[in-house]
């Protein structure tokens, strides 16, 4: 009795580790950076963002840079174009131009896992695939209850049972 008890715990620290192990491999904080109080502010107000870490990435960039925030209309400055990350949670902010007046959209990848999580909730809907297709063809994240953050809009496949995502508005 004694020995299969034994054997019990063992597999139990096995399992254990193994957990631990995957759990730390998934986990990629957001690295700390000691920010100016404006940038502070910002990294701040990620917290109760939709994707803290798309937030945070573009504070990063922000601060990296010297870059301000676009206006509450979504504009900049003459000389000035907007720029910000293809994901939820990103703020926007001004660049200065580099030759052509273009609006500039930085890419934040987002792992295939996400996309291939969302294809088995599929169950075989050549809908609901072709739409996960076209996010992930675009970069697209799902829109949440069909509601997206402001600057992005609900877009979707024309079909029963198509998947709706966020996108840049124009």
């Amino acid at each position: 009795m004694r020995k299969y008890i034994l054997w019990i715990l063992l597999v139990v620290a096995i399992f254990a580790v193994a957990g631990m192990f995957v759990y730390l491999r998934s986990y990629t904080p957001i690295a700390v950076t000691s920010f100016s109080e404006y940038y502070q502010q910002l990294a701040d107000q990620c917290k109760s963002s939709v994707s803290d870490g798309c937030c945070m990435t573009s504070v990063n960039t922000m601060s990296d840079g010297g870059y301000k925030l676009a206006e509450k209309d979504g504009k900049c400055a003459e000389g000035f174009s907007v720029n910000m990350f293809k994901c939820k949670g990103s703020y926007r902010w001004c660049e200065q131009n580099t030759g052509n007046n273009e609006p500039v959209i930085s890419s934040q990848d987002i792992s295939a896992g996400y996309y291939d999580s969302l294809s088995e909730k599929c169950a075989g809907s050549g809908c609901c695939l072709s739409s996960v297709d076209t996010m992930r063809t675009g970069g697209y994240e799902i829109a949440e209850r069909g509601v997206c953050p402001q600057g992005f809009s609900v877009d979707m496949l024309r079909c029963k049972d198509s998947l709706q995502w966020c996108r840049i508005s124009n």
